[in-house]
């Protein structure tokens, strides 16, 4: 995706790995003949045998699609901002703010669709090309057109990417991915935007502390690459039988090289828990896990520095429950962002140095509470989104200033109030950008196009026989790829 941050939630239990052989470490880059040795046990990391498995280019032609453009702009019909259904709704309690914009749009038109013979786990997407991986294979698909980019490789995640677990990422023409392979568990692996070609692959196994023994404490939830630097950040979790929500949860960054995968620093501890790597900089955001009702903090953990940590805030946040995932963060333009207060307050802070710059609340308008979910920016960071319920929120980084308030209408696909997926967890990616456009997902199982600009839907897509659980989807450049079942679909950013 288009340099996205997002929180870590719960750990997902990971067997330890049974490796074949010792894996070589890097040092000046591992070549593709070690690496199909020495990792895969023997097993050829490209050929024939993964590209039957992988994702393949057979085509469909692009169903008849109404050309995209500007949705209707329309207010609520409700008079006073009362809505009429239970949906969590806010505005910023600072100002009367701008009226919303009822999203309404055409139905997109797909630029391409292919069929393929597994189903997709994770995608990740530069400008020109489409990494699709499977529980069995990982493929590039050519961004424009579909077609096949390259050999596929039998690199593999099975669990893949959901609300808690990011296994891809991608920067300055890298593909990077947490994987298997069949003769091997545990790899972090990266992979030539322009090639396909493996760069290098390391065992996570041989990284942790203590050796391979005890890898399946070090459970990895977020993949994230910024800069020379690649991350891991995860869980460390004892497994002695007993669970409490009042004990404590440590978490883990560490960092590898870009060029090598060579492992340069760990931190770890339980004042770490979902973690952000901004794009760019080497100032990282970190927050505490807590037991309920128990005050937390965040705190900047300075990369340049091998993962000291800088500057704290305290959080305060009286939830229920046990929120491992919280609080929900982002950054923009040198700012880090995160929820507080009664999860109503978006606070803006100095990245460098945690002085806050400013706050917003949000009021729900029906005396429901609110709902608030992961902020994000669009990629120059000029602006900061804020799901709150079904209202989307868009503020001038600079100084909070509402820009507009984009709202949904309908109920969603359970029969309650449509919200905003971004809204009804700790994470996930259920909202990104482009240049000029927001993408988000709702409860519905719709994916709408938004103007960056305005507000207005520029259009909307929806798969009727997308999974129960809906589909998966990245952007890359001026496009979204979304994954519904065996069905890879591309529709460019306006629609057309």
């Amino acid at each position: 995706m288009a340099a996205e941050a997002a929180a870590v939630g719960s750990a997902r239990a990971v067997q330890g790995p049974v490796p074949p052989r010792p894996v070589r470490t890097p040092g000046t880059g591992v070549s593709r003949r070690n690496l199909i040795i020495s990792l895969a046990g023997g097993a050829a990391l490209l050929g024939g045998g993964a590209a039957a498995l992988a994702f393949s280019g057979d085509s469909a032609p692009p169903p008849e699609g109404r050309a995209g453009g500007l949705g209707t702009t329309a207010r609520p019909t409700h008079p006073s901002g009362v809505r009429t259904t239970s949906a969590p709704s806010a505005s910023p309690s600072s100002a009367d703010g701008p009226e919303p914009v009822l999203l309404a749009g055409p139905d997109a038109a797909k630029a391409w669709s292919r069929t393929g013979k597994r189903a997709p786990t994770c995608l990740e997407a530069s400008d020109k090309v489409v990494m699709v991986v499977t529980d069995k294979a990982t493929s590039f698909m050519e961004a424009a057109s579909g077609d096949r980019a390259f050999d596929a490789l039998n690199t593999r995640n099975s669990f893949g990417a959901n609300m808690s677990t990011y296994p891809t990422a991608y920067a300055d023409g890298v593909f990077y991915l947490l994987c298997d392979t069949p003769g091997q568990f545990g790899l972090l692996a990266a992979f030539d935007a322009a090639d396909g070609k493996v760069k290098w692959a390391v065992s996570l196994a041989a990284s942790d502390p203590g050796g391979a023994k005890i890898v399946s404490n070090y459970g990895r939830q977020y993949l994230a690459a910024s800069g020379d630097t690649v991350y891991v950040c995860g869980l460390v979790r004892k497994y002695d039988g007993k669970f409490s929500v009042h004990d404590p949860v440590t978490g883990y960054i560490r960092a590898f090289a870009a060029t090598t995968g060579k492992k340069l620093w760990q931190v770890q501890g339980t004042d770490i828990n979902n973690v952000l790597v901004p794009p760019t900089g080497s100032r990282l955001l970190a927050a505490s896990a807590i037991p309920a009702k128990q005050p937390g903090r965040v705190q900047m953990i300075d990369a340049a520095r091998k993962g000291a940590r800088v500057w704290k805030e305290p959080v305060r946040y009286p939830s229920p429950y046990f929120t491992s995932g919280w609080p929900l963060t982002g950054y923009a333009d040198g700012h880090f962002l995160f929820a507080g207060g009664k999860g109503d307050t978006l606070t803006v802070v100095d990245a460098a140095t945690g002085t806050e710059k400013w706050h917003q609340r949000f009021e729900a308008r029906n005396g429901d509470r609110v709902s608030m979910g992961t902020p994000f920016s669009n990629p120059d960071g000029a602006t900061v989104y804020v799901p709150v319920g079904s209202d989307l929120v868009a503020l001038a980084t600079a100084d909070g200033t509402p820009r507009w308030i984009a709202t949904l209408d309908g109920a969603s696909d359970s029969g309650g109030a449509n919200l905003f997926k971004a809204s009804l967890g700790l994470g996930g990616r259920h909202a990104q950008c482009s240049a000029d456009t927001v993408f988000a997902t709702d409860g519905a199982k719709t994916l709408w196009a938004i103007d960056a600009a305005t507000g207005r839907a520029r259009w909307k897509y929806s798969d009727p026989s997308q999974p129960d659980v809906g589909f998966r989807w990245t952007v890359g450049g001026d496009r979204v790829f979304i994954a519904s079942h065996l069905t890879m679909t591309a529709i460019a950013a306006d629609g057309r």
